[in-house]
């Protein structure tokens, strides 16, 4: 608990002037004026002043002085705006995250993809296919958002800019897609908890609400996408609120330690981060068919492209035939005769010359 005093005090760290500020603030002139701050930094500003001049009769007047402001206007509309956009992108995005967490998980319960997979597909083009299929949702998405908010709704602002922010926020959402479907082989129960990991990761912006939050902490917390959006319209609100507008003047401008610019690069950075995680895990995660890979395999030399040559790679493989040839016959040497059914002789034959294709260590 901060004592009476010194939250009295005005805050410092703010800059005298900003671009975005129109209206006066009450609340700082009277502190200014009736807590006392003003007479103890008059006392301390004399004080410095004599032992540094060497002269008592030196001396400070402290004066407030009104200053020129442009005409004050009241815009509750836009203070309006401020407080609902980030809520109505929030709102917005839910279905295609939904239906998108659904169908790519529905793919893998119905087996309809390791079907695909057995027919020679890549992981590369399937998941391509999917970011193609979600970027033109996004895309139309965006841009029928983009003309009610332009036209009607945040018309001081520059349209490039709108358009950005509603994109890439779209955009971004995409690895959380990546992430719970990996996890999930019910499509229904993918979705559902699909849906609560985007309205839960909206709760870090409770860590950076303060106003003086610092910049390093603001970034951390803007690795979750939701909380990107929401800072990076907070500050674009108030400049619409300023019937400035945020445009490619003032993209670096701050306010409360944080800037359009900013946002959109940190944006940038969770569509790249989200996407390749949930890539990740959908090699490492255990699942019904195929091999999962190491942890550390985008590690390794193979991964890559770092191969051995091709002779070594032959002789390494006939000796594990021929390795598990003769583990098999000590296997088989043991087993009911009811239970196993042996080659026959003109298997054996072939087998003697060669003449069959062995496949050795299939697993499911």
């Amino acid at each position: 608990m901060q004592p009476t005093w010194l939250t009295a005090i005005p805050n410092q760290k703010k800059p005298v002037w900003n671009s975005y500020e129109y209206t006066y603030n009450q609340q700082d002139f009277s502190d200014y004026t009736t807590s006392g701050f003003i007479l103890l930094q008059n006392w301390v500003a004399n004080t410095i002043l004599k032992r540094q001049t060497g002269k008592e009769d030196a001396s400070i007047v402290t004066m407030v002085v009104p200053s020129r402001l442009p005409p004050y206007r009241i815009d509750d509309y836009g203070r309006l705006i401020t407080a609902v956009f980030s809520f109505c992108l929030f709102i917005i995005f839910i279905p295609p995250l939904f239906r998108t967490t659904y169908r790519i998980v529905a793919e893998k319960e119905n087996k309809v993809k390791e079907s695909m997979r057995m027919m020679g597909l890549k992981d590369l083009p399937y998941w391509a296919s999917w970011l193609t299929y979600y970027s033109l949702t996004n895309t139309v998405l965006t841009f029928l958002v983009w003309i009610i908010l332009y036209l009607k709704a945040v018309s001081k602002s520059d349209g490039r800019i709108l358009f950005l922010l509603v994109w890439l926020y779209g955009q971004s959402l995409f690895g959380i897609i990546l992430i719970t479907q990996s996890i999930f082989t019910r499509a229904r129960a993918a979705a559902i908890v699909t849906a609560l990991v985007y309205f839960g990761s909206g709760t870090f912006q409770y860590f950076v609400s303060d106003p003086d939050t610092r910049f390093r902490d603001r970034f951390w917390a803007s690795l979750s996408p939701t909380v990107a959006m929401v800072q990076t319209t907070a500050v674009l609100g108030q400049f619409e609120t300023s019937q400035v507008g945020s445009k490619t003047g003032n993209i670096w401008a701050e306010y409360n330690n944080f800037t359009v610019a900013h946002g959109l690069i940190v944006l940038t950075i969770d569509c790249v981060w989200l996407t390749l995680f949930g890539l990740y895990l959908e090699q490492v995660m255990p699942k019904t068919f195929g091999r999962r890979r190491h942890p550390c395999f985008f590690l390794m030399p193979s991964f890559w492209g770092c191969r051995v040559k091709s002779d070594c790679k032959f002789k390494h493989l006939s000796s594990q035939v021929t390795a598990s040839d003769q583990s098999s016959k000590f296997e088989t040497a043991s087993l009911n005769p009811l239970c196993y059914e042996p080659p026959g002789p003109e298997l054996e034959e072939k087998e003697k010359r060669n003449a069959l294709l062995k496949i050795s260590g299939l697993r499911k």
